[in-house]
């Protein structure tokens, strides 16, 4: 599958870092699609055909603790491959952000290449 057909789902409450996301992504050809929180996250990513999720962990209404969670609870949502994004970077955060399911954690600020980078590894 080419790069333009795989659709991503950013999940962040942070307006500025969903626009970062979807402008570098989407020079690169990925189809991008945001949520402002995991609530918001959960309705699109059921509603809809996501090869990739961007998640932050601290945000209102669910966290992304919680919304992995959930994701994992469902046999089809757990197969989509997760990258954490977030200003947590203490072990325990990685490690429970990886126990939960997520396939890689990036800690912010970040490099566009980087997350680009680990987009690339998950989904070409």
């Amino acid at each position: 599958m080419r790069a333009k057909e795989r659709k991503i789902l950013v999940v962040d409450d942070s307006e500025s870092i969903r626009k970062m996301v979807k402008f570098c992504l989407a020079k690169k050809g990925y189809q991008v699609s945001s949520a402002k929180d995991g609530r918001d996250g959960l309705e699109k990513l059921i509603r809809n055909d996501y090869q990739l999720v961007l998640l932050d962990i601290n945000m209102p209404q669910m966290d992304g603790f919680s919304f992995l969670r959930l994701i994992n609870r469902d046999t089809e949502l757990a197969k989509i491959p997760v990258i954490v994004f977030s200003t947590e970077s203490q072990p325990q955060d990685k490690q429970k952000a990886f126990q939960l399911g997520a396939k890689k954690y990036l800690v912010k600020p970040f490099q566009p290449s980087q997350l680009i980078d680990l987009v690339k590894e998950e989904i070409g």
